[in-house]
């Protein structure tokens, strides 16, 4: 009797650990951040959904020359 209580508190003890672990993950934000633009035209509504790619010190257009 003792070992199976010693055992479902240890199971227990660990799945309260493992809990605290996935609350703890940092959110970063995303490689290609994404963005919407609206415009109303008249009588229609224009929506624009693009994400553009992050340039992490990269030369994106280069210079002519």
């Amino acid at each position: 009797m003792r070992k199976v209580l010693l055992n479902i508190s240890a199971m227990l003890l660990l799945i309260s650990f493992s809990a605290l672990d996935l609350s703890a993950q940092i959110e970063t934000p995303a490689p290609s951040p994404s963005s919407e633009l609206k415009q109303a035209v008249g009588l229609t509504d224009v929506t624009i959904v693009y994400s553009r790619p992050a340039v992490k010190g990269r030369e994106i257009f280069a210079e002519d020359g």
